[in-house]
């Protein structure tokens, strides 16, 4: 871990997320979670970071919600996220995955340098837990109103633990669409579009300009009866 001279924490040997923090010196460095990522929280209402890395999103997320939990298995991105978001009172940080059923993994790392790339194994001997999140659940009498999710190509092994879930909350999603991480679980973009579809959600590319059949994007998804 390193801590830039305006406080944020990085990882130094990441290509990708932490380098780009450095570059513009700003945690949230995507210029679009203003207009395209905030609006989808409820400030009534509880946000979940699945996939939180450091916290690019976390922190900005804990503007426009009630609280929000972020989860990342990766214990280097986890701590940075801790020491980016210790001084906010409305977010929990937990340090395991969320995936389709409860089981141990090990990290593999995809794209060389790129931490956020790291794709889960399933292993006995594993370090990392994944957990369905209808088997963990949220604090009781809390109400969720947003998920974005972004895990590497294990979207849709978490849409389909979270069932119970999101049919009693209905909350906004945004799912990291990426062709190569999904053919690594033998998943296709259709089985997530089929399982919107069954489950009462209507969908769409985040950013305008771009396809449902582009190789890669953040997918928005909403409750069909939502205006």
């Amino acid at each position: 871990m390193k801590i830039l001279d305006n406080g944020i924490a990085i990882i130094p040997e990441d290509t990708h997320a932490s380098r780009w923090v450095e570059s513009v010196g700003r945690l949230d460095h995507d210029g679009m979670i203003e207009s395209c990522y905030l609006p989808l929280c409820d400030p009534e209402k509880t946000t979940l970071d699945v996939g939180a890395n450091i916290g690019t999103h976390t922190f900005r997320y804990a503007e426009r919600s009630k609280k929000v939990v972020a989860y990342e298995p990766n214990s280097l991105c986890y701590d940075c996220l801790i020491h980016n978001v210790v001084k906010l009172g409305n977010v929990v940080c937990c340090n395991f995955g969320l995936g389709s059923r409860n089981f141990t993994g090990t990290i593999r790392y995809g794209q060389s340098g790129n931490i956020g790339s790291g794709f889960m194994e399933e292993s006995p001997d594993g370090k990392v837990q994944i957990y369905s999140l209808d088997e963990i659940g949220v604090a009781e009498g809390e109400r969720v109103g947003y998920i974005k999710v972004d895990i590497e190509g294990m979207e849709f092994d978490f849409l389909l633990g979270a069932c119970q879930t999101i049919k009693e909350h209905k909350p906004r999603l945004v799912l990291a669409m990426q062709e190569w991480n999904f053919k690594m679980r033998r998943v296709t973009f259709d089985d997530i579009f089929r399982w919107l579809a069954d489950n009462g959600y209507r969908y769409k590319p985040l950013y305008s300009g771009w396809r449902l059949t582009d190789s890669q994007y953040d997918l928005l998804a909403w409750p069909a009866n939502e205006a």
